[in-house]
């Protein structure tokens, strides 16, 4: 493997805190916006909805552009375009709001499969697990920089300007990752021949020509992926909104809530990350996060009664679960399959979660403005983390096991005739 510099981790966190800043300053500041160009909340949704499919029906596809170009390259273009969709959010047009968001789509769907490359390259295996919480917390970090900052910044410079100045960091920060990730490609590693989900390589059964199978365990993480991805996109996009709305809180206070639920995220990935490959099979790890995840949507749906304090709660236990999620999921991929597979398989698990942020964003938008009432969604979500904790549940991650042990054995060699 080539030599990583100390820049290596900063690449990896800002390439994620780009990838998804349009959605969560979004998220942030959709009070403001609704109010000054005069839109729905379904509107609003709709903008989080788009940025979302953009990402879902792409990312396959980038993950495939990735395991080409390499991680380097793709990681510094998706900056680039996560700052062009920042200025186009700039514009005082209802136009150019959804333009930002097909732009800002792309390196939504482009991170998970650029970043896990690069680990999956440069990184042995025993560290893999904290990288990967490291990097995933970058999201997470996105979350804390837009909650803490933007409704400020709102206040004392007006939030169009306010997104400017984060779209110039973007583009900074692409110099920063073209400086410091490697410029001469690592050897292929092979899936870490300590994961119970290895990959064996293409000339064995269940592969044709150079393409290997895609284990059933990448699409039962994508299934899970996809569930929780409508929980953690109807709470993320809608929670702060809710706050101010129904719980009475100021743009400000509901932001500070957004911003500590980020932080807590950060720390709890990295935790997930590391317990995930010293301690659990990341597939039990998300079966773990995914009961978490149901408790986190009970008491979402009792604090319209609860009041501000379950807010608080409410922000550190969904960072522990379904904003955790994607750290594990995505050390499953970079432990189970092999390296030159990494940037497709990453790219069909972030579909999903796509797809399911896709689901979440329009529909949680339209459930409030037609219900006049926030639970017949946050009710829903729930059923979601249900269904999503049953995916993985430790009998169906043995069905999966055992399916893709067989699709990999050997065939069996003809006796010798006597």
């Amino acid at each position: 493997m080539v030599e990583v510099g100390k820049g290596f981790g900063a690449a990896l966190v800002v390439a994620m805190v780009w990838s998804t800043f349009h959605l969560f300053a979004i998220a942030v500041l959709s009070a403001t916006i609704i109010d000054d160009l005069g839109i729905s909340r379904t509107t609003i949704g709709a903008v989080g909805g788009i940025n979302t499919l953009v990402g879902a029906v792409l990312a396959p596809y980038l993950g495939r552009l990735t395991d080409r170009l390499g991680a380097r390259w793709s990681m510094v273009t998706l900056q680039i375009l996560a700052g062009f969709g920042l200025l186009l959010t700039a514009i005082p047009s209802v136009v150019a709001l959804i333009a930002s968001a097909v732009v800002s789509g792309i390196p939504q769907g482009w991170s998970n499969p650029a970043t896990n490359r690069a680990i999956s390259r440069h990184v042995a295996p025993g560290r893999q697990g904290v990288i990967t919480g490291i990097k995933q917390s970058g999201v997470q970090f996105g979350i804390f920089l837009s909650g803490a900052s933007l409704p400020a910044l709102n206040s004392l410079l007006g939030w169009r300007f306010a997104v400017a100045g984060f779209a110039a960091l973007a583009f900074l920060s692409a110099l920063f990752s073209a400086w410091v990730l490697p410029r001469r490609p690592a050897e292929p590693s092979r899936a870490d021949p300590n994961h119970r989900f290895e990959l064996e390589p293409a000339e064995h059964p269940g592969a044709t020509g150079d393409r290997p199978r895609v284990p059933a365990m990448v699409y039962q993480v994508m299934t899970y992926g996809l569930l929780l991805g409508i929980a953690a996109g109807g709470t993320g996009r809608f929670l702060p909104l809710f706050a101010q709305e129904v719980v009475g809180l100021t743009e400000d206070r509901a932001g500070l809530i957004a911003a500590i639920g980020g932080l807590a995220g950060i720390v709890f990935r990295v935790l997930w990350g590391r317990a995930s490959e010293t301690r659990l099979a990341p597939v039990r790890s998300l079966w773990f996060i995914g009961v978490g995840s149901i408790a986190t949507m009970v008491l979402v749906i009792a604090a319209a009664s609860l009041g501000e304090w379950s807010l608080w709660v409410v922000a550190v236990a969904s960072a522990a679960s379904m904003g955790a999620w994607n750290a594990v999921g995505m050390l499953a991929v970079i432990k189970g399959v092999s390296t030159d597979l990494s940037g497709r398989a990453s790219g069909i698990v972030l579909a999903g979660f796509l797809v399911g942020l896709t689901i979440a964003s329009p529909a949680v938008g339209w459930s409030v403005d037609v219900f006049d009432s926030y639970q017949p969604a946050w009710i829903t979500i729930g059923v979601m983390t249900v269904l999503g904790a049953l995916v993985v549940a430790p009998p169906v991650t043995a069905a999966v096991a055992r399916r893709d042990a067989a699709a990999t054995r050997p065939p069996p060699q003809p006796q010798p005739s006597g």
